[in-house]
């Protein structure tokens, strides 16, 4: 008979990573809840292990659903604000960081460090352009009405064209 082989597999349950201590900031404005969108991405070796979208909260904090890492090793994390340099208060920030997932005893567990970036994603929204005050266009100088024009009456234009008594009666008898 052949012996009886136990093999006992510990299958450890996923450690699960989600960045904490993220915030967002904003200088010269009211940060309002869901007004920035951020997305995690998780790599292993270049191939992406999971995407996470978050928006920050009233208070400027920014908490991502946490990822489920099955297996030993090391993680890459980049944290990025979706929008660009048009978006008032946008931070170009990104966050990098390095998890490295090991296993203790029965469990996984992952510590994080942070590569290069920064935990606070701080924008600035500068104050709105004041339009140049514009100088109205001076009114123009109202010209004085033409003095109306002194017309003789017809019957004194034609007392001019006829010939008055004494006058010279030729050229009248040459219109005729």
């Amino acid at each position: 008979s052949e012996p009886v082989v136990f093999q006992n597999t510990l299958n450890p349950a996923p450690a699960q990573f989600s960045p904490v201590g993220l915030t967002k900031t904003l200088t010269g404005g009211t940060l309002a809840a869901g007004a920035y969108e951020y997305k995690m991405v998780v790599t292993d070796d270049g191939a992406q292990v999971a995407e996470r979208s978050a928006a920050n909260a009233a208070d400027g904090s920014i908490a991502f659903e946490a990822v489920d890492l099955a297996s030993v090793g090391t993680y890459h994390v980049t944290v990025t604000e979706l929008g660009d340099a048009s978006t008032a208060g946008h931070s170009d920030n990104v966050l990098e960081m390095d998890v490295v997932v090991s296993q203790r005893g029965s469990s996984l567990v992952c510590e994080s460090a942070v590569t290069s970036g920064s935990l606070t994603f701080a924008g600035t929204i500068s104050p709105a352009p004041q339009p140049e005050p514009v100088t109205p266009e001076p009114e123009p100088t109202p010209q004085p009405e033409p003095a109306p024009t002194t017309e003789q009456p017809a019957n004194k234009r034609q007392a001019k064209a006829l010939p008055q008594t004494g006058d010279d009666a030729a050229p009248l008898a040459a219109a005729m």
